[in-house]
């Protein structure tokens, strides 16, 4: 049984149990079927069903934690929520492409739903982003015959494919680490436990995902395919109408790595010393316009108001209406000089919180057995680089620096902004690919002697020579 907001308990119904391996059977023979077409040329493709049946199972897992364990969690209120529209689509069709794609409309949603229907949870449809995923869960309903289970397998498989994209990326770049490359991007516990069920984390990590791997596409490599357009454009619209904050973070920080890549293409270092300064204001202030123009799209996120949303925010996380599962870095006045003061604990808390002392369920532990690992790979990188090669190791590579610096930067904006435990292992899952995949890169391929590199790139070489040709998916 669920128990909702508005429409009592719900049953889970034997059919919905007998279903899943039903939808895992088909959706294995699709991921098969384009496994095996790829595979010759792509051998990363090896991973493939492993990394979409994780995301499933991961998802599924959510699922059954928070209904047997729990009983409640917004993951309730957006199953009962597209449940009451897909009810809606089956007495009126033209009233539920109103109510999605639509605007809000409360005249609409008084005149639509009520006992026959169910609600659409009142506080999410005053949100517009709590709202834009039951709006985006609500089809994938209609095809899950509006099972919760089943729904959270379509959620998994469709967010599946941002991730897959971003792990194929990254292999283009670093063929010889396909495998580290796969636990970091595919098979990071926090990611697929908290990014595959019916919640925005799912939909969000596989934005990030498109957005970066067709930004690489456009910009980097620059090949200007519509569909690599649309794509990114399509997920700009989707972190822009969900969480923000995430843009805020992954624009500047992709545009440093496309700038970086561009002067790093310069061989005369004349002309790399004069333009360096001038490309460098231009990258800034850019960056700055184009965060300012969408002032009125971020809301609460824009630059204006972002550190005075990180101080209330931070206060109420704080406070006992969350149940007292948090941590402190302490007061701070909501300006930059109050921020900065915060810079190091923030840091250390976004990537690195809970610790295994903080932990007080079998969930955090997960998440402090996975945080202990990071920091492990962090202290590793120290060690090899004796902190001398460092910052070789880090700003070697253009997307090495890119993920490095867009993960410090993340944790610190969710450290700085999030002092509950249960919120912070959420929000900071869009950066763990990129955290995880950035200590691999710089680790096994640039925090070594030279030797020992000159070896790896050799290596390089010769998986580029051997998968050489292959079609870029």
């Amino acid at each position: 049984m669920i128990r909702t907001d508005y429409q009592g308990f719900i049953a889970i119904q034997a059919w919905e149990y007998v279903l899943i391996p039903v939808y895992l059977l088909v959706l294995y023979m699709i991921a098969s079927s384009r496994k095996n077409r790829h595979i010759k040329r792509q051998p990363e493709y090896a991973y493939y069903l492993f990394g979409m049946y994780a995301k499933v199972v991961g998802g599924l897992m959510f699922g059954i934690i928070y209904l047997y364990y729990y009983g409640y969690g917004d993951t309730v209120s957006y199953f009962e929520s597209a449940r009451a529209l897909v009810n809606v689509f089956y007495d009126d069709p033209i009233a539920y492409f109103k109510l999605v794609l639509g605007p809000m409309d409360w005249d609409l949603y008084n005149e639509t739903f009520g006992y026959s229907t169910g609600w659409v949870v009142g506080w999410f449809y005053e949100d517009p982003r709590s709202y834009m995923v039951v709006r985006l869960i609500s089809p994938l309903m209609i095809i899950a015959f509006r099972s919760y289970f089943l729904t959270t397998i379509l959620v998994a498989y469709v967010s599946y494919e941002g991730v897959w994209r971003l792990y194929l990326m990254f292999v283009r770049y670093y063929p010889a680490l396909m495998r580290p490359l796969a636990i970091g991007v595919l098979f990071i516990p926090s990611t697929v436990f908290w990014g595959s069920g019916i919640m925005k984390d799912p939909f969000t990590l596989a934005a990030t995902g498109w957005y970066v791997s067709y930004v690489d596409i456009v910009l980097v490599r620059r090949n200007f395919k519509l569909r690599a357009v649309a794509g990114a454009l399509i997920a700009v619209w989707l972190l822009l109408s969900l969480k923000p904050y995430i843009f805020m973070l992954l624009f500047p920080g992709t545009m440093y790595w496309v700038f970086n890549d561009r002067i790093r293409r310069i061989r005369n270092l004349l002309v790399k010393f004069v333009v360096l300064p001038g490309a460098t204001v231009g990258f800034i202030t850019g960056s700055l316009y184009v965060l300012n123009r969408l002032g009125g799209t971020l809301g609460k996120f824009s630059l204006d108001e972002a550190l005075q949303t990180a101080a209330t925010t931070s206060t109420y996380l704080r406070s006992d209406m969350v149940g007292g599962n948090s941590f402190n870095i302490g007061e701070f006045d909501p300006t930059w000089q109050g921020a900065l003061s915060k810079v190091v604990p923030a840091t250390l808390a976004g990537l690195f919180r809970p610790y295994l002392w903080d932990v007080n369920n079998i969930v955090m532990l997960f998440s402090a057995l996975e945080n202990t690992f990071l920091m492990v790979l962090v202290l590793q990188l120290l060690w090899r680089t004796k902190l001398i090669r460092l910052g070789y190791a880090i700003f070697r590579d253009p997307l090495v620096a890119f993920c490095i610096l867009f993960s410090l930067c993340f944790g610190f904006m969710i450290g700085f902004t999030t002092s509950n435990f249960g919120s912070l292992v959420r929000f900071k899952i869009p950066m763990l690919p990129f955290f995880l995949s950035g200590l691999y890169i710089a680790i096994k391929l640039y925090a070594v002697p030279k030797a020992q590199r000159a070896k790896a790139e050799r290596q390089r070489g010769a998986v580029r020579v051997l998968m050489g040709g292959r079609r870029s998916a």
